[in-house]
């Protein structure tokens, strides 16, 4: 039998950066469908935020069935891939996340962009509550009656 963890529940946390705030969402999440439903509900729920970056992880972590992420208008590189950096190192998957961005004032640069969504998605894996998904295969058994 393998299994994998997968999120126990929904989870929220927060990082501030030079005034900058991002507010960090995981997500258990078994599609993409499913994922960019929780996307467009946190658009809408944070309409005045500067950015939604996401990325997420399905299937098992060591093998993901699909992998994806965005960087939502951040400079290219700095937000959706080390967002994904960070969950293709932890053993979590059937997982969505998305780093809500209200800009401080203070440019970061392409650097601290890179730590700050990096130490936002770090961030939530330490507080993540997780729980084990075990795979199971069907089996079909047939014997006669004598033999059962």
């Amino acid at each position: 039998m393998s299994g994998y963890l997968i999120p126990s529940a929904n989870l929220e946390t927060e990082l501030i950066v030079k005034k900058s705030r991002f507010s960090t969402f995981v997500f258990h999440t078994k599609n993409r469908a499913e994922a960019m439903i929780h996307l467009q509900t946190l658009r809408e729920r944070y309409t005045d935020a500067r950015h939604h970056c996401w990325a997420y992880l399905l299937g098992d972590p060591k093998a993901p069935t699909s992998v994806a992420m965005s960087d939502d208008g951040e400079p290219s590189g700095t937000a959706g891939k080390p967002m994904l950096n960070v969950m293709q190192h932890k053993d979590v998957g059937d997982i969505f996340i998305v780093v809500v961005r209200y800009f401080g004032g203070i440019k970061l640069g392409a650097g601290g962009l890179v730590r700050a969504y990096s130490t936002a998605v770090q961030s939530a894996y330490d507080e993540m509550q997780c729980q084990q998904v075990i795979s199971l295969e069907p089996l079909r058994l047939s014997c006669a009656f004598d033999e059962e």
